[in-house]
Parts: structure tokens; C-alpha cells; sequence
């Protein structure tokens, strides 16, 4: 009744109050040096983690269970589709290449319509031009020429000069034969994620994203606010940097945080895949509430459909979640649409490279609904535990791990490789190739306040020198020479540091 609702909406605010405090001071917390890395996140670098769930952990997964019978038979319909795509995949002459979008940026371009500083004037447009139903269905494509090849020779050659001499400023993971850098301030670096040409592509994926109000919406078309990130030099035979399958942006988090567990509404309802809710469900009260200003906001959509299954590119709660409740180093608080890097080198399977499960939407059903079968024991989210992203493994997860294909794409220096937010993801075993494979990290983030207000204190660690504060605050870089400053900004880097 209307007591209910009005207790549900007081927790709500409590819990939002204490997120938005929580990220407040993973923003401003004091710089320490910490001997962290990369390997302290995940599960499958770090070993395994011990953990017992707390009281109020048990108690929120008996709030938000959505029953037996509901889990059960969503996570079979799930599961029944990953058959038919795993026996797609096994037939004979499979090309693993039509799972994974390919696109070439300069083709994207052509009506594309900078403004002076070079971000684009006409993001929704240039998106109509793309077939987007693969992007959405894979949620993950290979993106060409985003950099010219020359352009990232020089940038490799000028990052080489900056390790070389500034050998023993800095750190990585492993620690005593680096594969990811702690690097966040190279030259090189910054001129990539100022590239007018990078910046442009991924103002175009954000423009992918919907949401319901027009404010929102204009915050995905905006020229993006930037995201200052590592890079991976992987050098041939390694097996260190063996990065199993698993998904960013927290893990439990994805349950506990109201506006988090709102973004997956609908699969929690049972309707992952298209169904029409029946009243009076809670999502078909959001239909109805949300009518409206769904039907205006079509025009920049794909279709009323959105409206009556889960549509993982819709960010209406998701901007506003909190997915660092731990306070985690290695954990992202900026809300990134897509995750990617730029490449550096040629790389293709079996060299080191990247591993997606290319079914998005069956794979964020299977993840949230897998917690809420029988064989999961009291207060328990497989996979999920506190300051950790989320490890997807064969024990909780096989449906899924059975399906992680590498980018079958050969990839070339200045491509890009992009992933949905929520897209289950991992690093081959080995570098099975001859020559290292570089990558700069570099995501997606829309200009939503939150990331923002992130951006703007990515300048001031730019000022300082400093490492970025969602990363290990270990002093790496912090002596180093010739790292790159403000004064090496652009107008158009500027505009991404939230600086106009």
C-alpha cells in the first residue's frame, strides 16, 4: 500500500545518501602509498577470496528474491537459448567473425559534422547510419582506423622513450615482469584520449545509449568526459596476465544498490528477452508511469519494444548507481557505457587478446538471476564478493564460460575493441604470439554529473601527478620525467577534463 511504498522510498534515500557519500570520499580520500595492482581486484588473479556473507547481505537477498519458480524459470529459458547459440557455433564452417560487429570509423563519419573544437555536432544522426541490432544483440565490436597508424607508431615510440627512462618510477602487475602498467600520465597517452577522431567514436557509441528525459539523453550525445585509465604491454609466452571471465562495475553492488538492482527491474520480472509483464507487476507500473516520455524519447530510441523487456542500453538508473560500495582500489566510481582500448600493435587469437561472451542480453539475465536458484547457499551472489568485480566461472556460471569466444578479428594499430558495460569479458591464458600486444585502456563515459564531477578531479591528479584515485594509490609515476602535464592538453582535452 501507500505506506509501503513511502518506507520503501525512505531506505532508498538512505542508501543513496550513504552511496553518494561513499563516492565522495573515494573522490577525495587521502593519497597513500599502497604496494596494489591490477591483481588485487579480480578473483582469477588474485587466487580466490574467502568470505562470509554479512546479516544484512542475507537480509537483502531475501527482499529482493523474486521467487523460485520465476528464477528457475528464467534461468532455464536462458540457459535453453545458449544451447541454441552454442550449436549454432559448433556447425560446421562457423565464421566466430559474424558474432563480432566490425565497423570502419571513417565509413561512420561520413555525415558526420564536427564543431570547431571536433566533437561532433550531429551524434544521433551519425547513429542511424549504423546497423545497431548486432551491437546490441554482442554488445562488443571492433571499430577500424579510429587512430591513424602513423599517428600510433608515434605515440608507441614516444611511450617507449617514457618507460625506458623513467625505469624504476614505476610499477605493474606482475610485479617482477610488468604486463599492465601503472601508468596513467604518458604523453602518449594523453594525446590518444584527446584524439579528435577517438573522442568522436565514442561520443558516437554513447549516442547508442537511451533514457527517458531529454536532459538525460543530451548528456549521451555531449562530447564525452574523459576517463584516464592504464595500459598493457603483454609480451609473448606470458600466463601471468591470465584474467578469467568476469564483469566490471562492481559486483555485489549490483543487488545492494537500489538504482543498480532498478536496471535489471525487468529480468528480475522474468522479461529479459521481450515478454509483456502482466499487472500488476512492479515494471508494468513503471510502463505505465514512464508512457509518455518513452513515446517522446522514441525518436532517439529503437522502438517501443525498449519498454517492455530489459534493454541494456537504456541508463535511466543505471547513472545514478553506486558501484563502489567497498571503496576498492582497481574499482571504477564514473559510469562508463562501453569499456575498450586502442590498440598499439597487430594482435588476433591466440596472441594474448581479449575474450567476450557475445550474447549480452542472455548473459546479464543468466548473471542476475543466477543468484536466486536453490543450489546457492543463504546470502550468497556467485561469483560476487566485497571490493571485487565479478568473476564468472564454470562452477556457478558454466552456460556462460562455455560460450567465451577471442575477437576473432584480426586487429590492427589504431582499431579499437569495445564492450558493453555489463559484457562478460576475460584475457586469453596465454600470449601465444611473437610480438607484445599493447593496448591503452580507454572507455566510454557520458557527460552525466557524476562523471563529471570525476573528470574534473582527474585534472587535479593531472596537476599533481598523481594516480588517478580510482586506482592504487602506490606512488607510481609520481617521480617520473617527462610525464605529460596540463600544458599539453588540447581545447578539445580540455572540454573532456569538464574544464569549459
Amino acid at each position: 500500500g501507500a505506506h509501503t511504498k513511502e518506507m520503501l522510498s525512505l531506505v532508498r534515500q538512505s542508501v543513496r545518501t550513504l552511496a553518494s557519500q561513499r563516492r565522495s570520499y573515494s573522490r577525495t580520500r587521502s593519497f597513500q602509498f599502497k604496494k596494489e595492482s591490477i591483481g588485487d581486484f579480480f578473483v582469477s588473479l588474485e587466487g580466490g577470496v574467502d568470505y562470509e556473507p554479512t546479516e544484512d547481505v542475507i537480509k537483502r537477498k531475501h527482499d529482493i528474491h523474486p521467487g523460485i519458480d520465476l528464477a528457475t524459470e528464467t534461468v532455464d529459458s536462458v540457459t535453453r537459448s545458449l544451447e541454441d547459440k552454442k550449436a549454432m557455433m559448433s556447425e560446421p564452417g562457423f565464421d566466430l567473425c559474424t558474432l563480432v560487429p566490425s565497423l570502419d570509423l571513417d565509413t561512420i563519419l561520413q555525415k558526420a559534422q564536427p564543431n570547431s573544437l571536433g566533437y561532433l555536432t550531429n551524434p544521433l544522426e551519425v547513429v542511424q547510419t549504423i546497423e545497431t541490432e548486432s551491437l546490441a544483440k554482442a554488445g562488443c565490436l571492433v571499430l577500424r582506423n579510429v587512430v591513424p597508424k602513423a599517428e600510433i607508431m608515434s605515440m608507441r615510440a614516444s611511450l617507449a622513450t617514457y618507460l625506458d627512462e623513467n625505469k624504476g618510477k614505476w610499477s605493474g602487475f606482475p610485479e617482477e615482469d610488468p604486463q599492465v602498467y601503472e601508468i596513467y600520465w604518458s604523453k602518449a597517452q594523453m594525446q590518444a584520449r584527446q584524439h579528435p577522431r577517438l573522442i568522436q567514436a565514442l561520443q558516437i557509441l554513447n549516442s547508442v545509449w537511451t533514457t527517458t528525459t531529454a536532459e538525460a539523453q543530451s548528456q549521451a550525445t555531449d562530447c564525452p568526459a574523459v576517463y584516464c585509465d592504464r595500459l598493457r604491454i603483454r609480451q609473448p609466452g606470458d600466463v601471468k596476465f591470465a584474467l578469467g571471465p568476469h564483469v566490471d562495475g562492481g559486483s555485489l553492488e549490483r543487488w545492494l544498490d537500489p538504482y543498480y538492482l532498478d536496471t535489471y527491474s525487468k529480468v528480475l520480472d522474468g522479461n529479459w528477452q521481450g515478454m509483456i509483464p502482466s499487472f500488476p507487476s512492479p515494471s508494468s507500473l513503471f510502463i505505465v508511469a514512464h508512457l509518455v516520455s518513452c513515446i517522446v524519447s522514441l525518436e532517439v530510441g529503437r522502438g517501443l519494444t525498449w519498454m517492455l523487456d530489459y534493454d541494456p542500453f537504456d541508463f535511466t538508473h543505471r547513472v545514478h548507481a553506486n558501484m563502489d560500495m567497498f571503496d576498492a582500489a582497481n574499482a571504477c566510481s564514473a559510469f562508463r557505457t562501453w569499456q575498450g582500448w586502442l590498440s598499439l600493435s597487430e594482435c588476433q587469437p591466440g596472441h594474448g587478446t581479449l575474450q567476450v561472451m557475445p550474447f549480452l542480453k542472455e548473459s546479464t539475465a543468466y548473471m542476475v538471476m543466477r543468484p536466486f536458484l536453490e543450489d546457492v547457499p543463504d546470502g550468497y551472489f556467485p561469483g560476487a564478493f566485497p571490493g571485487r568485480g565479478q568473476d564468472i566461472n564454470p562452477r556457478w556460471h558454466k552456460p556462460l564460460t562455455d560460450l567465451m569466444i577471442s575477437i576473432p578479428h584480426k586487429i590492427e594499430p589504431g582499431d579499437m575493441v569495445l564492450w558493453h558495460c555489463d559484457l562478460i569479458h576475460g584475457v586469453e591464458a596465454q600470449h601465444g604470439g611473437s610480438s607484445d600486444s599493447s593496448v591503452f585502456f580507454i572507455p566510454a563515459t557520458p557527460r552525466t554529473p557524476g562523471n563529471v564531477a570525476y573528470a574534473q578531479g582527474l585534472y587535479e591528479s593531472l596537476k599533481a601527478g598523481t594516480t588517478p584515485s580510482d586506482f592504487p594509490q602506490s606512488g607510481s609515476e609520481l617521480y617520473c620525467a617527462n610525464k605529460g602535464t596540463v600544458d599539453d592538453l588540447s581545447p578539445l582535452g580540455l572540454k573532456m577534463y569538464c574544464q569549459d
